[in-house]
């Protein structure tokens, strides 16, 4: 699992990375498209362990179904729940029901590669919820808030992220059966992409540290508990019921990680920017809990 140096220290380097973002500001420009590439870069050498007819789909049913339960059960109603009772901001509160309302983070495939997680079904429930989201995130969306939202703001990142990538690894794969040394460094160029990534996105999102104190607050404790305490939550639930060592990673990651960059674009299309930074202050959270699970997991 930690054969390279960069694996075995991902904690430190994605706390660099973190620091880095913050105190430099990132890279001004382009900061949306690189972010899109670097994650396609990783999405493309984690789906290389992907082979569909070597999958054992019955045997995932079970855990595709608790995966659904945890992102778009226990999580949006610990978000929504939360939300309601400690935020009295409308728009920071429509900010998080775009939060609760989204898939789960789509980089959350490669840090269950970097986790030791079993990344088929990473994609598996990552692709089922992506799809299960483009019906419940417009009629919630409606539901709940009285708003339209546009098809292609969902349908983007599922085609971009996961459909085209997946495709790339394949040819991939041909690739390393005429030339097996190519990708013998395939953990290490992933969690370089992750290390862009997150040094990029935390540059593009610092400003939310600068919001009023008295709205910065409640997003934080919302944010802490709905990522870090969930996912130790079920890590620990996890551990008592014996569930395999590999799904833990994963059954963690779906239960506290939301699409959050997600919904910050579609808060952000419906609302004035305000509504953006719950949105915007996960993002930086969700990384930085990824580097805790790192060492619990370790």
């Amino acid at each position: 699992m930690h054969k390279y140096g960069l694996s075995n220290n991902f904690a430190l380097y994605a706390m660099l990375a973190m620091l880095l973002g913050v105190a430099s500001g990132g890279i001004p420009w382009f900061h949306r498209e690189i972010s899109f590439l670097t994650l396609m870069g990783a999405m493309c050498l984690s789906m290389m362990s992907f082979v569909p007819t070597q999958v054992d789909w019955h045997g995932y049913k079970k855990h595709l179904i608790m995966a659904v339960l945890l992102n778009y059960g226990l999580l949006s109603s610990v978000i929504l729940l939360l939300s309601f009772i400690m935020v009295d901001d409308v728009l920071i509160r429509n900010g998080f029901v775009m939060i609760a309302l989204v898939p789960p983070i789509i980089s959350g495939v490669p840090f269950t590669q970097t986790l030791g997680g079993d990344v088929k079904f990473s994609i598996l429930g990552t692709s089922l919820m992506y799809a299960l989201a483009l019906l419940i995130a417009p009629f919630g969306v409606l539901l709940v808030l009285g708003h339209q939202i546009h098809m292609w703001a969902l349908i983007e990142p599922l085609l971009l992220l996961i459909i085209i990538p997946f495709i790339t690894s394949r040819c991939l794969l041909k690739v390393q059966k005429t030339r097996p040394g190519v990708f013998k460094h395939s953990r290490f160029m992933t969690h370089a992409f992750l290390f862009v990534l997150i040094f990029v996105i935390m540059g593009a999102n610092r400003r939310a540290f600068f919001a009023d104190p008295s709205i910065l607050y409640p997003i934080l404790v919302i944010g802490v508990v709905k990522t870090a305490l969930v996912g130790t939550l079920v890590y620990f639930i996890a551990k008592s019921v014996k569930l395999k060592k590999e799904l833990i990673p994963c059954y963690m990651l779906f239960a506290s990680m939301k699409n959050s960059a997600l919904a910050v674009l579609l808060a952000i299309s419906l609302f004035p920017e305000e509504a953006g930074i719950p949105g915007s202050i996960m993002v930086l959270i969700e990384l930085s809990t990824v580097a805790y699970y790192s060492r619990i997991l370790k």
